[in-house]
């Protein structure tokens, strides 16, 4: 919140900015017919005073009204075949809202920041394009699919407790050590990919070592055999990651015990 101003002009003031950077990169990538930086500033305006008077029917009506003018313009615009416009529109009025709730300082340090974000994600667009359609094959596409299911579907359901005889079975723990040998080889595949496969695994030997020698070790064993024209590097990348436990098992304890580190 901007220092010295009452908490309802800085909600106002952060909803104006939401809307002009937003505004700023549109006007600036879609030239003259579309909307602009007043446009998206007004749009955010109406969203930071329904934000600001908090009345449900109120945002409802704005926000149906704000859609509905949107909806006129893009059947104007017959001939445009994406959204992009109108939805980073929509965004400013949602964004512009939660930065003039009151009393919310965490909603508004989101709301500014996530309009950075989607200001970047606006401006990247032919690097995504690029990204999706000329560097990321289908396979490598299919690979983070099941990567992101075993972190993010697998993981969540699994149970949390131990069971067997002195707790040996602990799926939740068992999981995670997965999910790390999984994230060593899939970062050290993209590695590999871009900055070859000297380089590559030499860095993911470090950071791999910095998360976990036992899942970057498992990994670079499995891919060896799957590569053999590369397991010079990926010998030494285990042994980078075995040499980086030390100075991490001994920055940690400095930081947790510094009398004992200098012993």
């Amino acid at each position: 919140m901007p220092a010295g101003l009452p908490p309802d002009v800085a909600g106002l003031a952060e909803a104006l900015l939401i809307g002009f950077l937003i505004g700023a990169q549109r006007e600036a990538t879609q030239g003259e017919g579309h909307p602009g930086v007043r446009d998206f500033v007004l749009i955010a305006l109406v969203g930071g005073i329904a934000g600001l008077l908090q009345n449900p029917w109120l945002t409802l009506g704005a926000l149906l009204s704000v859609t509905a003018l949107l909806g006129v313009f893009y059947h104007h615009m017959g001939h445009r075949t994406g959204i992009t416009t109108e939805m980073a529109a929509l965004a400013a009025y949602c964004l512009g809202y939660l930065a003039a709730v009151q009393g919310e300082d965490r909603l508004r340090t989101l709301a500014v920041g996530t309009a950075v974000v989607v200001v970047i994600f606006l401006e990247a667009k032919r690097a995504l394009h690029r990204l999706v359609r000329e560097t990321i094959t289908e396979k490598e596409f299919d690979d983070t699919l099941r990567f992101l299911a075993v972190v993010f579907v697998v993981y969540p359901i699994l149970p949390g407790g131990e069971y067997g005889p002195y707790g040996f079975l602990a799926p939740k723990k068992i999981w995670g050590l997965v999910i790390l040998v999984s994230a060593v080889s899939y970062c050290g595949y993209f590695l590999t990919k871009f900055l070859g496969p000297r380089r590559g695994l030499r860095l993911m030997g470090v950071l791999g070592g910095l998360a976990s020698t036992t899942a970057a070790t498992l990994s670079f064993a499995a891919s060896s055999s799957e590569e053999p024209q590369n397991r010079r590097y990926y010998v030494q990348a285990a042994i980078l990651a075995n040499a980086i436990q030390f100075p991490r098992v001994l920055l940690i304890l400095a930081v947790v015990n510094p009398v004992l580190a200098a012993a």
